[in-house]
């Protein structure tokens, strides 16, 4: 814009210019015409005056004539000189003024041509100007234009790179169930009974691992079911109930629970105590390696022996027990048949006299008192011989259940002691060493982890009396357990009167205090 008003006031200056010049030419020429006006006049008058005064001379005298003449010629020749001294002057001023002319003429021209050229000059600034803007333009274009295309490209890159993340999105989605039903039907075919403690505290494991739970509680060492068993036993006041773990629950729900499963935080779960008694048993007993290893009962048959332990049946009863085994022939299952004969030698056992229990009992607590120390030992370095550590905490949850009902207060509810309790789960925590050896050898035909259950009644005398040691290891481990259960509640009964005696002892303390405040 400040270009454009400068060029502006250049052309009005030039015009004006230009306008002043034709004007002085103007005046100049009226000047000149003027002159020539005055000159004519002058000689008119003067050729007047000189006609009259030659009538006058005609009829004067004639010197006066040639006077008059003289001065005639005299004035006309002075009026010559004056005109040529005028027309020279005019002359002289026409070409000055023709000089001027055609100076201004000429700086007309240069002013012109630096009009022409400064337009030419403006005008190819503008061009260049416009040409710069064209290109500038046409410059932001192509960038506008790139930039769309790198735009669009990546858009299209990301619509691509988004495409290939919905993919593998859609692609972990499609992993993630499959592996969910993977993990369903695992967990719809893995079964808690049946299982090795192994393979059920590796998917225990597993599960708290997909929940992000580091802290190992000392609930989380042993299986889920067991804990949950052990709990719904107590929950379901079974140390106040007669006859636990000796009179059988509601066997076909023993069995559904044990195929089918159960939901631990359901309300429609059975509330008969001894139908998850039973369940527990049956647990322990379908275990495809027993809760005590094969390898240990040569061991443990050595303890045994060495020791004079013997806390089998009445053998004066062993009539009567074949002949109450043969009543139970027409069952199928071997655990049931187990439970039934349990019930049998205890009922032979409760029928029995009172002075001979008494005699056996005070013998076998006098063995005990004398060998206490030596047959701890002995049941703890057995314990600790069991490789596997899960089989171990297994075993130790067990005993600690054991030893909690085998109190004296909770027998005396229950009606089932050491001796009875220890009849009842020998079956399940030792297989028939007659079985074992068919297992091994491949003679029947079994699913390998469980003790078919088509083997009829009639071999049960001789598995029963073949398992007299393997009752009396378990009598001398449940009394084990039982003193570990009463040392601990001793533990806690004397940090209990520890802690009410440093209470006491801190209230006196205070009252002290308080009373000598008050005396100052």
């Amino acid at each position: 814009m400040s270009n454009n008003s400068n060029n502006n006031i250049k052309t009005y200056y030039i015009i004006g210019i230009i306008t002043l010049i034709f004007i002085v030419s103007a005046v100049i020429k009226n000047q000149l015409s003027s002159s020539n006006q005055e000159q004519q006049e002058e000689e008119e008058e003067t050729d007047s005056m000189g006609k009259s005064k030659g009538r006058g001379n005609k009829k004067g005298k004639k010197p006066e004539k040639i006077q008059e003449k003289k001065l005639d010629n005299h004035l006309k020749n002075l009026e010559k000189v004056k005109l040529q001294e005028d027309f020279k002057l005019q002359q002289d001023e026409k070409q000055q003024l023709k000089k001027e002319e055609t100076i201004l003429v000429e700086k007309q021209e240069i002013v012109v041509d630096e009009l022409k050229n400064k337009k030419d000059e403006e005008k190819q600034q503008q061009q260049q100007e416009e040409d710069q803007q064209q290109q500038q333009q046409q410059q932001q274009e192509e960038e506008e234009e790139e930039e769309e295309q790198q735009e669009i490209e990546e858009d299209e890159e990301e619509e691509e790179g988004q495409e290939q993340e919905e993919e593998e999105e859609q692609q972990e989605i499609e992993e993630g169930e499959e592996e969910q039903q993977e993990e369903e039907q695992e967990e719809e075919q893995f079964s808690m009974f049946g299982v090795s403690i192994e393979r059920l505290m590796d998917f225990q494991r597993q599960e708290d691992e997909n929940e992000g739970s580091d802290e190992v509680e000392e609930s989380s060492k042993v299986p889920i079911v067991l804990s949950f068993m052990l709990d719904r036993i107590k929950n379901l006041n079974g140390f106040k109930t007669e006859g636990l773990f000796r009179v059988n629950g509601n066997l076909k729900l023993v069995e559904q629970l044990a195929t089918e499963g159960f939901d631990p935080f359901s309300d429609d779960l059975d509330p008969n105590v001894n139908t998850w008694a039973s369940l527990l048993k049956k647990w322990i007993r379908d275990l495809p390696e027993p809760l005590i290893p094969h390898e240990l009962n040569p061991i443990i048959l050595d303890f045994c022996t060495n020791n004079n332990i013997n806390n089998t049946c009445n053998n004066n009863n062993d009539n009567n027990n074949n002949n109450n085994f043969n009543v139970c022939a027409s069952t199928n299952n071997l655990g049931n048949v187990l439970n039934l004969s349990t019930n049998i030698c205890n009922n032979n056992n409760n029928n029995n006299n009172n002075n001979n229990n008494n005699n056996n009992n005070n013998n076998n607590n006098d063995n005990n008192n004398n060998n206490n120390e030596s047959i701890e030992k002995k049941i703890t370095n057995i314990i600790n011989m069991i490789k596997s550590d899960d089989h171990r905490n297994v075993l130790y949850k067990i005993g600690e259940f054991f030893g909690e009902m085998l109190q004296e207060e909770t027998v005396l509810i229950t009606k089932i002691n050491v001796e009875s309790l220890s009849k009842i789960l020998t079956p399940s925590l030792f297989k028939p060493n007659n079985i074992i050896d068919d297992f091994s050898n491949g003679s029947l035909n079994g699913s390998g982890n469980q003790i078919p259950k088509y083997l009829t009644t009639l071999d049960l005398p001789s598995i029963l009396l073949k398992q007299k040691k393997e009752i009396a290891f378990v009598s001398c481990l449940l009394n084990y357990f039982k003193d570990e259960y009463s040392k601990k509640l001793q533990e806690q009964n004397d940090q209990e009167e520890d802690n009410q005696e440093e209470e006491k002892d801190n209230q006196e303390e205070d009252e002290d205090e308080e009373d000598k405040d008050q005396e100052e």
